[in-house]
Protein backbone atom coordinates (compact mmCIF):
# COMPACT_ATOMS: atom_id res chain seq x y z
CA UNK A 1 0.00 0.00 0.00
CA UNK A 2 1.26 3.43 -0.83
CA UNK A 3 1.16 5.82 1.91
CA UNK A 4 -1.22 8.68 2.06
CA UNK A 5 1.56 11.06 2.05
CA UNK A 6 3.55 9.95 -0.74
CA UNK A 7 0.55 9.34 -2.81
CA UNK A 8 -0.10 12.99 -2.68
CA UNK A 9 3.00 13.99 -3.08
CA UNK A 10 2.87 11.56 -6.32
CA UNK A 11 0.02 13.21 -7.38
CA UNK A 12 0.93 16.84 -7.37
CA UNK A 13 4.79 16.89 -8.95
CA UNK A 14 3.93 16.49 -12.48
CA UNK A 15 1.33 19.56 -12.44
CA UNK A 16 4.52 21.66 -10.24
CA UNK A 17 6.78 20.85 -13.30
CA UNK A 18 4.52 22.00 -15.95
CA UNK A 19 4.31 24.94 -14.61
CA UNK A 20 7.78 25.11 -14.01
CA UNK A 21 8.27 24.26 -17.44
CA UNK A 22 5.63 26.50 -18.96
CA UNK A 23 7.12 29.66 -16.71
CA UNK A 24 10.66 28.65 -18.05
CA UNK A 25 9.43 28.65 -21.34
CA UNK A 26 7.98 32.04 -20.35
CA UNK A 27 11.06 33.28 -19.68
CA UNK A 28 13.25 32.02 -22.30
CA UNK A 29 10.60 33.80 -25.09
CA UNK A 30 10.67 37.27 -23.24
CA UNK A 31 14.29 37.11 -23.03
CA UNK A 32 14.94 36.05 -26.86
CA UNK A 33 12.06 38.77 -27.86
CA UNK A 34 14.14 41.41 -25.85
CA UNK A 35 17.50 40.36 -27.35
CA UNK A 36 15.78 40.36 -30.80
CA UNK A 37 15.01 44.06 -29.99
CA UNK A 38 17.84 44.73 -29.07
CA UNK A 39 19.77 43.42 -31.60
CA UNK A 40 16.76 45.49 -34.37
CA UNK A 41 17.39 48.50 -32.22
CA UNK A 42 21.55 48.84 -32.59
CA UNK A 43 20.50 47.65 -36.53
CA UNK A 44 18.38 50.72 -36.66
CA UNK A 45 21.07 53.38 -35.18
CA UNK A 46 23.68 52.14 -37.43
CA UNK A 47 24.01 55.41 -39.65
CA UNK A 48 23.49 55.04 -43.37
CA UNK A 49 25.73 56.63 -46.29
CA UNK A 50 24.01 58.62 -48.72
CA UNK A 51 26.02 59.36 -51.73
CA UNK A 52 23.82 61.81 -52.86
CA UNK A 53 24.96 64.07 -49.50
CA UNK A 54 28.50 63.68 -50.33
CA UNK A 55 30.41 66.58 -51.27
CA UNK A 56 31.20 66.89 -55.12
CA UNK A 57 34.54 66.26 -56.53
CA UNK A 58 36.51 69.23 -54.52
CA UNK A 59 40.23 70.06 -53.94
CA UNK A 60 41.01 71.75 -50.36
CA UNK A 61 43.66 74.14 -50.01
CA UNK A 62 45.15 74.35 -46.91
CA UNK A 63 47.85 76.31 -44.79
CA UNK A 64 49.86 73.99 -42.62
CA UNK A 65 51.52 75.15 -39.66
CA UNK A 66 53.69 73.30 -37.43
CA UNK A 67 56.01 73.61 -34.57
CA UNK A 68 58.99 71.85 -35.90
CA UNK A 69 59.36 74.36 -38.72
CA UNK A 70 59.77 78.21 -38.55
CA UNK A 71 57.47 78.48 -41.68
CA UNK A 72 54.30 77.95 -43.18
CA UNK A 73 53.57 74.79 -45.72
CA UNK A 74 51.01 74.19 -48.01
CA UNK A 75 48.53 71.30 -47.92
CA UNK A 76 46.26 69.88 -50.57
CA UNK A 77 43.05 67.73 -50.67
CA UNK A 78 41.48 66.32 -53.60
CA UNK A 79 38.53 64.33 -53.62
CA UNK A 80 37.18 63.02 -56.39
CA UNK A 81 33.93 61.44 -57.18
CA UNK A 82 33.30 58.99 -60.16
CA UNK A 83 29.40 57.61 -60.03
CA UNK A 84 30.12 55.41 -56.82
CA UNK A 85 33.79 55.22 -56.71
CA UNK A 86 35.90 57.94 -55.09
CA UNK A 87 39.61 58.71 -54.91
CA UNK A 88 41.37 60.96 -52.31
CA UNK A 89 44.94 62.83 -51.73
CA UNK A 90 45.64 64.41 -48.84
CA UNK A 91 49.53 66.23 -49.23
CA UNK A 92 51.57 68.99 -47.95
CA UNK A 93 54.89 69.95 -49.68
CA UNK A 94 58.23 70.15 -47.64
CA UNK A 95 61.82 71.61 -49.63
CA UNK A 96 60.47 71.10 -52.90
CA UNK A 97 59.21 67.15 -51.61
CA UNK A 98 55.77 65.74 -51.66
CA UNK A 99 54.45 64.00 -48.53
CA UNK A 100 51.11 62.60 -47.88
CA UNK A 101 48.40 59.77 -48.41
CA UNK A 102 46.20 58.47 -51.07
CA UNK A 103 43.44 56.27 -51.19
CA UNK A 104 40.67 54.94 -53.72
CA UNK A 105 37.27 52.23 -53.55
CA UNK A 106 34.26 52.66 -53.64
CA UNK A 107 31.01 54.40 -51.70
CA UNK A 108 28.78 52.29 -50.28
CA UNK A 109 25.42 52.46 -47.84
CA UNK A 110 27.44 51.70 -44.79
CA UNK A 111 30.27 53.83 -45.86
CA UNK A 112 33.56 54.14 -47.72
CA UNK A 113 35.07 50.89 -48.83
CA UNK A 114 38.61 51.44 -49.60
CA UNK A 115 40.56 49.04 -52.03
CA UNK A 116 43.94 50.72 -52.15
CA UNK A 117 46.11 52.70 -49.86
CA UNK A 118 49.51 54.36 -49.97
CA UNK A 119 51.37 55.93 -47.65
CA UNK A 120 53.49 58.55 -49.80
CA UNK A 121 56.37 58.56 -47.34
CA UNK A 122 59.89 58.29 -49.01
CA UNK A 123 59.64 54.45 -50.94
CA UNK A 124 55.39 54.25 -51.41
CA UNK A 125 53.92 52.11 -48.83
CA UNK A 126 51.36 50.51 -50.43
CA UNK A 127 48.26 48.64 -48.75
CA UNK A 128 45.48 46.63 -50.93
CA UNK A 129 41.83 45.58 -49.53
CA UNK A 130 40.12 42.52 -50.74
CA UNK A 131 36.70 43.58 -50.18
CA UNK A 132 35.27 40.09 -51.19
CA UNK A 133 37.62 38.21 -48.59
CA UNK A 134 37.35 40.71 -46.03
CA UNK A 135 41.11 40.72 -46.02
CA UNK A 136 43.81 43.61 -46.46
CA UNK A 137 47.83 43.20 -47.59
CA UNK A 138 49.96 45.01 -45.59
CA UNK A 139 52.50 46.80 -47.21
CA UNK A 140 54.95 43.99 -45.95
CA UNK A 141 52.86 41.18 -47.35
CA UNK A 142 51.05 40.15 -44.20
CA UNK A 143 47.17 39.26 -44.28
CA UNK A 144 45.18 40.97 -42.01
CA UNK A 145 41.28 40.64 -41.65
CA UNK A 146 39.06 43.36 -42.18
CA UNK A 147 35.85 43.71 -39.70
CA UNK A 148 32.49 45.59 -41.09
CA UNK A 149 33.52 49.54 -42.04
CA UNK A 150 37.12 49.19 -41.88
CA UNK A 151 38.73 52.04 -42.88
CA UNK A 152 42.65 53.60 -43.81
CA UNK A 153 44.42 56.23 -42.48
CA UNK A 154 42.96 58.40 -45.12
CA UNK A 155 39.50 56.87 -45.83
CA UNK A 156 38.36 57.10 -41.98
CA UNK A 157 38.74 60.71 -41.97
CA UNK A 158 36.51 60.98 -44.83
CA UNK A 159 34.46 58.45 -44.27
CA UNK A 160 33.77 59.98 -40.76
CA UNK A 161 32.57 63.22 -42.58
CA UNK A 162 30.47 61.72 -45.27
CA UNK A 163 28.41 59.73 -42.11
CA UNK A 164 28.13 63.13 -40.64
CA UNK A 165 27.21 64.66 -43.64
CA UNK A 166 24.52 61.71 -44.09
CA UNK A 167 23.00 61.44 -40.52
CA UNK A 168 23.05 65.50 -39.50
CA UNK A 169 19.81 65.35 -37.72
CA UNK A 170 17.29 62.82 -35.75
CA UNK A 171 18.60 59.32 -33.70
CA UNK A 172 20.57 58.32 -36.40
CA UNK A 173 23.02 61.52 -36.06
CA UNK A 174 26.35 59.73 -34.94
CA UNK A 175 28.03 61.12 -31.67
CA UNK A 176 30.63 58.46 -31.66
CA UNK A 177 31.82 55.90 -33.56
CA UNK A 178 34.95 53.50 -33.36
CA UNK A 179 35.94 51.89 -36.82
CA UNK A 180 39.25 49.54 -37.43
CA UNK A 181 41.76 51.88 -38.92
CA UNK A 182 44.21 50.04 -41.42
CA UNK A 183 47.96 51.46 -41.99
CA UNK A 184 50.71 50.46 -44.18
CA UNK A 185 52.16 48.10 -40.91
CA UNK A 186 49.18 47.12 -39.25
CA UNK A 187 45.52 47.81 -37.84
CA UNK A 188 44.11 49.66 -34.54
CA UNK A 189 40.67 50.73 -33.16
CA UNK A 190 39.78 54.40 -33.82
CA UNK A 191 37.43 55.59 -31.27
CA UNK A 192 35.75 59.08 -32.95
CA UNK A 193 33.53 61.33 -30.21
CA UNK A 194 31.63 64.41 -31.34
CA UNK A 195 32.99 67.66 -29.46
CA UNK A 196 29.91 69.65 -30.38
CA UNK A 197 29.85 72.78 -32.91
CA UNK A 198 32.45 75.50 -33.45
CA UNK A 199 32.84 78.80 -35.27
CA UNK A 200 36.58 78.88 -36.59
CA UNK A 201 38.24 81.84 -38.35
CA UNK A 202 40.67 79.92 -40.48
CA UNK A 203 43.38 81.46 -43.41
CA UNK A 204 40.16 81.33 -45.77
CA UNK A 205 37.91 83.29 -43.61
CA UNK A 206 35.34 82.06 -40.60
CA UNK A 207 33.25 78.62 -41.11
CA UNK A 208 30.98 76.83 -38.86
CA UNK A 209 32.26 72.99 -37.99
CA UNK A 210 31.62 70.39 -36.31
CA UNK A 211 34.22 69.04 -34.18
CA UNK A 212 35.67 65.33 -33.71
CA UNK A 213 38.49 64.35 -31.58
CA UNK A 214 40.02 60.56 -31.59
CA UNK A 215 39.80 58.99 -28.13
CA UNK A 216 43.74 58.33 -26.93
CA UNK A 217 44.67 54.69 -27.64
CA UNK A 218 46.58 52.14 -26.11
CA UNK A 219 49.23 51.88 -28.91
CA UNK A 220 49.48 55.65 -29.31
CA UNK A 221 49.32 58.69 -27.56
CA UNK A 222 48.67 60.99 -30.08
CA UNK A 223 46.03 63.55 -30.14
CA UNK A 224 44.19 64.33 -33.39
CA UNK A 225 41.13 66.76 -33.87
CA UNK A 226 39.33 67.42 -37.08
CA UNK A 227 36.83 69.65 -37.85
CA UNK A 228 34.07 69.00 -40.60
CA UNK A 229 32.73 72.19 -42.48
CA UNK A 230 28.90 71.92 -44.13
CA UNK A 231 30.27 74.68 -46.49
CA UNK A 232 32.68 71.85 -47.56
CA UNK A 233 30.42 69.26 -48.07
CA UNK A 234 31.68 67.82 -44.49
CA UNK A 235 35.22 67.45 -45.90
CA UNK A 236 37.45 68.33 -43.35
CA UNK A 237 38.26 72.34 -42.60
CA UNK A 238 40.84 71.93 -40.36
CA UNK A 239 43.14 68.41 -38.93
CA UNK A 240 45.24 68.99 -36.38
CA UNK A 241 47.44 66.53 -35.32
CA UNK A 242 49.76 66.40 -31.48
CA UNK A 243 52.05 64.11 -30.72
CA UNK A 244 53.42 62.75 -27.96
CA UNK A 245 56.41 64.97 -27.43
CA UNK A 246 54.46 67.74 -27.95
CA UNK A 247 54.86 68.62 -31.78
CA UNK A 248 52.24 69.22 -33.93
CA UNK A 249 51.09 70.01 -37.40
CA UNK A 250 47.56 71.88 -37.97
CA UNK A 251 45.49 72.17 -41.21
CA UNK A 252 43.75 74.96 -41.79
CA UNK A 253 41.65 76.06 -44.57
CA UNK A 254 42.82 78.44 -46.85
CA UNK A 255 40.09 78.27 -50.01
CA UNK A 256 38.82 74.88 -52.44
CA UNK A 257 37.15 75.05 -56.01
CA UNK A 258 35.53 72.32 -57.62
CA UNK A 259 37.34 69.58 -59.80
CA UNK A 260 35.80 69.73 -63.06
CA UNK A 261 34.65 66.34 -64.75
CA UNK A 262 37.43 64.64 -66.78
Amino acid sequence: MIPTGASSTASQSPGRDTHKAVLQSGLAGLLLTSILLATAVRAQSLPTLIADQLAGSTVVNYQVRSNKFPYRLQGELRWVRNGLRYRAELSYSLLGQKRGQSSQGLIGEQGLLPERFVDHKGKDQIVQFDLAKRSATLANGQALGLQPGAQDRLSVLLNLGALVASNTQGPHAPHQMTTQTVGAAGASAWTWVLVGSERLDLPGGSLQTQKWSRQARSDSKQALDVWFAPALGYLPARIKIIEENGDQIDQQWQGHAPIPAS
